[in-house]
């Protein structure tokens, strides 16, 4: 008499297809857990910068979205011209500082080909934003 987990009737054939199978789904199952190892590790990481003499700091977000902005009195005095300048570029250099930690973030949970598609693509999704900062400070110089 056989039992439930008994595969004693079933043809060799088909004992390796549903194997394969049952190895697929693993295997498929382990990169979404990857995935999503990875994916709440970049949502953690944050991006923060300070100008030279601290009159700014900037804070962004792991989407790159600006979270905290501080200016000191002395940066206030700087004056629209100057302190827009440095604001500029200081929210850019947090951009820069959020790009090196989700990679980083990732890296600490363990490099898969997904996770660094992943990667790839949120810090992809900086270019815009830096490129705008980039645009910005041109325009002031001319």
């Amino acid at each position: 008499m056989s039992g439930p987990g008994d595969s004693s009737g079933v043809p060799q054939p088909t004992r390796e297809r549903l194997a394969l199978r049952e190895a697929q789904y693993a295997a498929a199952r382990a990169r979404g857990e990857e995935i999503l190892a990875a994916q709440r590790a970049m949502d953690a990481a944050r991006g923060t910068a300070s100008s030279y003499l601290g009159e700014v700091t900037a804070t962004v977000s792991a989407r790159g979205l600006l979270t905290d902005l501080q200016i000191t009195p002395r940066g206030a005095a700087l004056g629209p011209r100057v302190l827009g300048r440095l604001v500029s570029t200081t929210i850019r250099e947090a951009l820069l500082d959020l790009e090196g930690n989700l990679i980083a973030a990732v890296d600490e949970t363990g490099h898969s080909e997904a996770s660094a598609a992943l990667v790839a693509e949120v810090t992809g999704g900086l270019r815009g934003p830096l490129a705008a900062l980039d645009d910005t400070e041109t325009a002031r110089q001319q």
